[in-house]
């Protein structure tokens, strides 16, 4: 993996290289065709192949499976074949996120009926993903009517309007997920339908959201959260892509309610000034994203770019959270976690004290730092 920042501000950007692209690309087809499960039986059985498990009773057919799989991962060069599976699991993941994300509390089915699409770094290209599903008739059409307004597909959300209208659907507002205050169905889109589109969907979207983010929101989101769990949030990178940088920074306490993919899209989208403005209020948030899988690669080099907006506390979260995450065989998330200590200023350092609000592994390691100080 290549980051390269070419003058861009306090964001780090992840160029993948001509490895890992071709790379995902193996691992994209392989999980679509075989699942994880799957290609953790046939790489360890090519690992340890005269291991027990691996002498052990195999249906006919999966043997047959196992040896074409097997053929197929010999064929292909040392230097991927070498990092598949690992790559697969992080598909895995970002399978399971993206499902947290749209399928929570039941009530719409998407997976295994949607296709994925990818970026080449490794991340699912939500739109694409949510422009297909739009487009799969099999899927309810109320499903593709919320996720077409989810992700500002705003001719397919009109279309799909009409044919609602035709069905003699029950069209009311408060039917489309009316416990969520921040969902774009039902406090956005519907309104400017039924008030007959009278002006561009970016004008009555940014007079919308420009008022986000206030106390009083912030109640309703913990409120909600903790209520129903997880919902549908906003996608602001679509949105700043068609406005002005003027229009833009009416939105930025928006960026309070979205999720880590969209926040770094919208960091890609903006000017570099604007990335410094967003980092201000967001700079805790922006690490935590490059947490996961494949950004994490390059955390350490958005971390040098973010201390001078890292306040005391959101320093102690992040470091936190790192030694919350489990170690695998891709990341030693403890390892990640000293050298974010390491590099710090010495102002996170210095204010270094174990507290109720920490997990274990963070307070024995601020204990050992503060005992080595003392000797």
């Amino acid at each position: 993996m290549t980051s390269v920042n070419k003058d861009l501000g306090p964001v780090v950007f992840l160029f993948p290289s001509l490895t890992h692209m071709c790379l995902m690309k193996v691992a994209t087809a392989l999980h679509s065709a075989y699942g994880l499960r799957k290609l953790k039986n046939v790489f360890s059985e090519m690992e340890s192949p005269n291991s027990p498990e691996s002498g052990m009773s195999i249906p006919l057919n999966d043997a047959a499976l196992n040896k074409r799989i097997k053929e197929y991962l010999l064929i292909i060069p040392t230097s991927i074949r070498n990092g598949i599976l690992e790559t697969v699991k992080g598909i895995e993941r970002q399978i399971k996120v993206w499902r947290d994300c749209h399928e929570e509390g039941g009530r719409y089915s998407y997976y295994p009926r949607c296709a994925f699409f990818w970026r080449p770094e490794g991340t699912i290209d939500r739109t694409k993903t949510a422009e297909e599903i739009v487009r799969n008739e099999t899927i309810d059409i109320r499903a593709r009517f919320e996720m077409a307004c989810l992700y500002s597909l705003s001719e397919s959300v009109q279309t799909l309007w009409q044919t609602l209208i035709s069905n003699n659907e029950n069209l009311d507002a408060d039917v489309f997920l009316p416990e969520d205050i921040l969902n774009s169905v039902s406090n956005f889109w519907i309104p400017w339908l039924l008030q007959g589109a009278r002006c561009h969907w970016t004008e009555a979207a940014a007079g919308h959201h420009k008022y986000r983010g206030n106390k009083l929101d912030r109640f309703f989101l913990y409120y909600l959260q903790g209520k129903y769990g997880g919902f549908f949030k906003p996608k602001y990178n679509i949105l700043f892509r068609e406005l002005m940088p003027a229009e833009r920074r009416k939105c930025f306490q928006s960026l309070y309610f979205t999720d880590s993919d969209d926040l770094r899209l919208c960091l890609y989208v903006v000017t570099k000034e604007e990335r410094e403005e967003i980092l201000k209020l967001y700079a805790e948030e922006v690490l935590l994203a490059y947490l996961e899988w494949p950004l994490i690669d390059i955390f350490l080099d958005q971390a040098d770019k973010t201390w001078e907006f890292l306040s005391v506390f959101s320093f102690f979260q992040v470091l936190n959270r790192l030694f919350e995450l489990q170690s695998g065989a891709d990341v030693d998330h403890k390892n990640l976690a000293e050298k974010f200590w390491e590099r710090s200023p010495d102002r996170f350092k210095e204010n270094a004290e174990p507290k109720f609000i920490y997990g274990k592994r963070l307070n024995e390691f601020i204990e050992k730092i503060n005992n080595k100080n003392v000797e």
